[in-house]
């Protein structure tokens, strides 16, 4: 997201189809913006708040379309 790094990150979407419908699987490749005297440590540790500040988001969003299956009346059990 460009307000937080001008570094990408990589998603990747795959579906897959199943007996009852569908399967997504979503990857995402996080690359940590770092100083060149970061200790293996330092870059370890903002991996891991990049990768759970991700992971929060992409749990709002699943949440919301999970909300929002619901309000529309659709069959989704998730």
């Amino acid at each position: 997201m460009p307000q937080f790094s001008e570094l990408l990150d990589k998603i990747t979407v795959e579906i897959k189809e199943k007996q009852q419908g569908s399967e997504m699987i979503f990857s995402q490749n996080i690359i940590v913006a770092h100083e060149e005297d970061w200790t293996k440590y330092d870059v370890e540790k903002a991996l891991k708040g990049c990768h759970d500040g991700s992971e929060h988001g992409w749990n709002v969003i699943f949440m919301g379309l999970k909300e929002l299956f619901k309000r529309r009346g659709n069959s989704y059990k998730g």
